[in-house]
């Protein structure tokens, strides 16, 4: 089959065929009786008519059928036609002769030129109809080229055909490979509603097998009844539009399985048009394992006690849990439209993106950080991070813990051990200064005892009396010094007495004033009708003074400065006190607070640690025993000490003393005044080790008219008490001493004879003494150094109150 110009198909083998019988026929008609006629030399009229009836009969037939056939191949059919008129004139002659149609005389005639005219169109008919034929040649060459290119054609298509079948079966294969393998449920409905495909996993998931479900319809199976009407309204859009609620989309929904339960799925829908009908493709995942992860993650992040967020690349927070909306005051809404620069206290906007790129490329984070509640407030949080990898849009997990209270604990925590070191150190301190001033007055008892003998051995106008004097001062100065150390050993003895800390100050303020330089100006804030304290009038003076001191002289003289004294009253809370540098458990209440502040140089805290230490100083050696001593001061009355310095901006430090309640009065001890009761003599057992201060107190004892038996240990005074007991009224009895001390030499002499009379005399302070001795009866306590009139009043003292009963 070829295709001609006109387009329409053309039978070249009906061609072929019909043209050689045309030709055939018009030779076999035209020349072969002639030929057979002339050579035989015969005529046989009845066959010639026989013969040229039926191939005029034979050829018109074809002719017709020709001109039908071929009407639009004009260039054949005009050559054939042609010819086919040109032989049948050509012969119409001898048709017409051999009929008899014509006469002998016009034969005979025109017979040459009848002759000569049949043959002239005999030939021109003969040459069209080989021109036609050979014209059929070409064309049948034309066709035979164009059918073997069709043929390639049809050749390659079918190949390619071939080829398709393949693709296509491979294709089916591999199709159904993933429709079997597949984990997701794959569903063909057509425009009914009815299922035309049913894989195995939506047999898995939703419990019916494919021969259940093809050709029913997928609604009535699959969706729960309560929904029946909306998905009916759905599926009438569709198989009008091809669009609906669920198509071009992933949807989470329910479906009803085969058991009657409803199952989680994610649903993928898209329409396709089929013979002018849509049809729908879903693909469907069973997510239950996934919602119920979900609601599990959702309780574990609500019930959580610590915060939870999530954060995008850009801090913005994607979801927040209940526990960190209750941490920073927001609500859910309202952090979800927040980022973490809206919360964050200590890092800029810059660090905050740094931080969130840092964490990305190291994977975790852990650390502590301050963040702004709504309120106002900050707290601090602890975190804990973890970023995802490069393509998960920069999420980070994180963690949060409230850890505010953890710090305030351990800010305590490390307060408190700061403070019981500082104590320790305090404690140290004062057991090696008490104990310096313990050695340092035996010396000063030999000395202050020779001191005494020798100015009643001269005159008051002996040339030698200035010097012996000196030394007596000198003697005090030392005395003080050691006072001083006890002082700040807190165990010196105070005695209290009802007092106003602001007449102390006011007597103290003229002497301030004349010692300082004139640029300093002292302002005095002195509150009237403060509450009283009980204190030691002498301590508190000396507090004030080196409180006073210790302010101007942190003050540059040449450009000068202000230091300011005031007195006030202050409820303390315990938090307050916990600051003290004197006593760490002072109790809550009223206190009278003495604060002086200064604008000079301030202190860096290495110099605040040390600021108490004794002889510690910023000046020059020879001094810082003042503030020491104002710190055991404040101990031994129970009070509180609160410094605030600021390197280049000052100094505040206030002392704070218990304030009494309205109408409390305490008395002071009278130190003299006493009747004079005439003198017995008695006897005195004098121990002590030292040798020195044993010779000096006996001579001593001596001059008051006592009589002394002396031992230099415990174990001599208690044979020697234990002889003659009888014959001695009172005990001078040395604390410290080898062998054995004077509490076990206390207990035995107490053992032999309970009510002897004992006098205690120590280096140490007597507090210290009476805190050792408590409730061991001892009659009263000497503090070294002591002069002839201390001792003889400690005498007179017990010895008169020992007599009073039998007087």
């Amino acid at each position: 089959m070829v295709r001609e110009s006109t387009g329409k198909i053309f039978n070249t083998s009906h061609l072929r065929v019909f043209a050689l019988l045309t030709a055939g026929w018009v030779v076999f008609l035209s020349l072969i009786p002639d030929f057979l006629m002339r050579i035989f030399n015969i005529n046989v009229p009845l066959l010639s008519s026989i013969t040229w009836g039926g191939g005029i009969i034979l050829i018109s037939g074809i002719t017709g059928y020709l001109c039908i056939r071929i009407l639009k191949a004009r260039k054949i059919a005009f050559l054939v036609i042609a010819g086919i008129f040109v032989l049948l004139v050509s012969q119409s002659f001898r048709i017409f002769r051999t009929l008899g149609f014509l006469d002998a005389k016009f034969l005979a005639d025109w017979t040459h030129v009848i002759r000569g005219i049949d043959n002239l169109f005999n030939g021109l008919g003969l040459v069209l109809i080989a021109l036609a034929f050979i014209y059929v040649l070409i064309e049948m060459v034309e066709w035979h080229k164009r059918l073997l290119a069709e043929h390639t054609r049809l050749s390659e298509e079918i190949m390619c055909r071939e080829k398709l079948e393949i693709i296509l079966h491979e294709r089916d294969a591999l199709l159904d490979g993933i429709n079997t393998s597949a984990l997701d449920g794959i569903i063909v409905m057509d425009n009914a509603g009815l299922v035309t495909f049913w894989n195995p996993s939506a047999e898995r998931i939703l419990g019916y097998q494919t021969d259940e479900v093809i050709g029913k319809s997928l609604h009535t199976l699959l969706v729960p009844p309560h929904r029946k009407l909306e998905y009916q309204g759905g599926i009438t859009e569709w198989q009008r539009t091809g669009r609906g609620p669920v198509v071009g989309k992933t949807t989470e929904l329910k479906a009803l399985a085969k058991n009657g339960q409803e199952v989680d799925i994610e649903l993928s829908v898209s329409s396709m048009q089929i013979s002018g009908e849509w049809h729908a493709v879903g693909i469907l995942r069973d997510i239950t394992r996934r919602k119920q992860s979900e609601i599990e993650y959702k309780m574990i992040l609500q019930t959580a006690m610590d915060g939870f967020w999530i954060v995008d690349g850009e801090g913005k927070f994607l979801d927040v849990n209940d526990a960190y909306c209750q941490i920073i005051g927001y609500t859910r809404e309202e952090l979800l439209q927040m980022s973490i620069n809206d919360v964050e206290a200590v890092e800029t906007s810059e660090e905050i993106s740094k931080h969130i790129e840092l964490i990305h490329e190291k994977g975790a984070d852990r650390f502590e950080t301050c963040q702004k509640r709504k309120d106002g407030t900050t707290i601090d949080i602890e975190v804990s991070v973890s970023g995802h990898k490069p393509g998960d849009d920069n999420r980070q997990y994180v963690f949060l813990r409230d850890i505010t209270a953890v710090k305030r604990s351990e800010e305590e925590r490390r307060d408190l051990e700061a403070q019981i070191q500082y104590a320790q150190k305090l404690e140290s301190l004062g057991v090696l200064a008490g104990g310096i001033a313990h050695d340092f007055n035996n010396i000063l008892q030999i000395v202050l005892g020779n001191v005494n003998l020798i100015q009643k051995l001269i005159s008051e106008h002996s040339p030698s009396r200035p010097f012996v004097d000196n030394i007596r001062r000198s003697v005090d100065r030392a005395s003080s010094l050691t006072r001083q150390m006890l002082a700040y050993s807190g165990k010196r003895s105070v005695a209290l007495q009802t007092l106003d800390i602001g007449d102390v100050v006011r007597e103290f303020i003229p002497l301030i004033q004349s010692s300082v330089s004139k640029k300093i100006i002292l302002q005095v804030n002195l509150l009237d009708d403060l509450p009283q304290i009980e204190a030691d009038a002498t301590q508190i003076q000396q507090v004030v003074m080196n409180l006073l001191l210790n302010a101007s002289e942190s003050l540059n003289e040449e450009h000068g400065g202000v230091v300011a004294v005031s007195t006030m009253v202050l409820h303390c809370t315990k938090d307050y006190l916990s600051r003290s540098r004197a006593l760490f458990d002072a109790l809550e209440g009223d206190y009278v607070c003495l604060e002086v502040k200064d604008n000079g140089c301030g202190m860096s805290d290495e110099v605040k640690e040390k600021l108490f230490d004794p002889f510690f100083t910023t000046k020059f050696t020879g001094r810082g025993l003042g503030m020491s001593a104002v710190l055991g001061i404040m101990k031994a009355h129970k009070g509180a000490l609160i410094l605030d310095s600021v390197p280049g901006k000052g100094t505040d430090i206030r002392v704070l003393f218990p304030a009494l309640p309205c109408g409390q009065t305490v008395f002071p001890e009278e130190a003299g005044g006493r009747p004079e009761i005439p003198r017995i003599r008695h006897t005195v057992l004098f121990v002590d080790d030292e040798a020195d201060v044993l010779e000096i107190g006996t001579i001593m004892l001596r001059q008051l008219g006592y009589t002394v038996i002396t031992a230099n240990n415990g174990l001599d005074a208690v044979e020697i008490f234990n002889t003659c007991c009888g014959d001695v009224d009172c005990v001078l009895l040395d604390l410290s001493m080898p062998r054995m001390d004077g509490v076990q030499t206390l207990q035995e002499l107490r053992r032999i004879q309970p009510d002897i009379p004992v006098i205690l005399a120590s280096g140490y302070a007597e507090e210290d003494i009476e805190a050792r001795f408590d409730g061991q009866n001892v009659n009263a306590f000497l503090q070294k150094p002591y002069d002839e009139r201390i001792l003889s009043g400690k005498l007179d003292q017990i010895l008169n109150l020992q007599r009073m009963p039998s007087g």
